[in-house]
């Protein structure tokens, strides 16, 4: 009887161990059983060709890559508002102050559009804004200017003097927008408070539903409470320099008059 290749016996040939006489050697046996296993280890597909994952990020649980993207967000913001102090003894005029200001919130929180409004009277105006040209051609930014009693959601926020935040603006009935603003779908708003008072807001916004939520909104008030103090220092400034043109107008104004009466001597 001609026998077929161990690997390829099948079970009834004449060959198999079961009919292998007495004198033969089981180890032959042994071989043939150990063989499957570990021809199939060898086959088996390499870990790092099934998951193309970096090894370490395999190792680390969901619930810690979390904490690591949290945690470099963090840091994040932390350099950004360094960056923002910085400017605060680095310029002078409240606009570039602000605009520092916007661009570095706008970055860290991958808003479409961000800008800062003041409080006059009974209305909010924009006083600075970034990325609205890109969805109304910078007319929002331009011209908007609403009465206080208009937003629901800015009343609130001036009642609490806390920051907020709108996931969905659409399942918000507090959310009124008017024609340039409907591309708007997710919102974030913190008040700038100074000695006590609301005066304006910092609002980011944008076209992706719940790009923002409360942690978002917590965060935005470290960058509104900058801003705070660059439109305090901005009027301190303002006082300062209005004050130096008094006294020069005065110091001028004596200096004629010690002029004249020295010639009328």
């Amino acid at each position: 009887v001609r026998c077929s290749p161990v690997l390829d016996t099948p079970r009834n040939d004449p060959c198999d161990h079961q009919q292998t006489g007495p004198g033969e050697n089981m180890a032959h046996d042994d071989s043939r059983q150990d063989r499957p296993a570990a021809e199939s280890l060898q086959m088996s597909p390499d870990r790092d060709q099934l998951d193309p994952r970096p090894a370490i990020a395999r190792e680390l649980p969901e619930g810690q890559n979390a904490r690591q993207k949290a945690e470099q967000q963090q840091r994040q913001i932390a350099e950004a508002l360094r960056q923002s102090a910085q400017a605060l003894t680095d310029l002078v005029e409240q606009d570039d102050i602000l605009d520092r200001i916007l661009a570095q919130a706008r970055q860290i929180f991958n808003a479409d559009a961000i800008n800062v409004m003041m409080v006059e009277g009974d209305q909010l105006h924009i006083v600075r804004a970034q990325g609205y040209e890109k969805f109304d051609d910078g007319v929002r930014a331009a011209k908007f200017r609403v009465a206080l009693d208009a937003m629901p959601n800015i009343h609130r926020i001036l009642e609490t003097k806390t920051a907020m935040v709108m996931p969905n603006v659409l399942d918000d009935p507090e959310w009124v927008a008017d024609g340039t603003a409907r591309w708007i779908q997710s919102h974030a708003s913190a008040p700038i408070r100074l000695n006590g008072d609301v005066i304006g807001f910092i609002h980011l916004d944008s076209h992706t539903a719940y790009d923002f939520d409360q942690t978002t909104a917590e965060q935005l008030q470290a960058f509104a409470n900058q801003a705070a103090i660059a439109i305090r220092n901005a009027q301190l400034f303002s006082q300062v320099k209005r004050y130096a043109e008094e006294l020069e107008f005065l110091v001028q104004e004596r200096t004629g008059l010690l002029e004249q009466e020295r010639r009328q001597l």
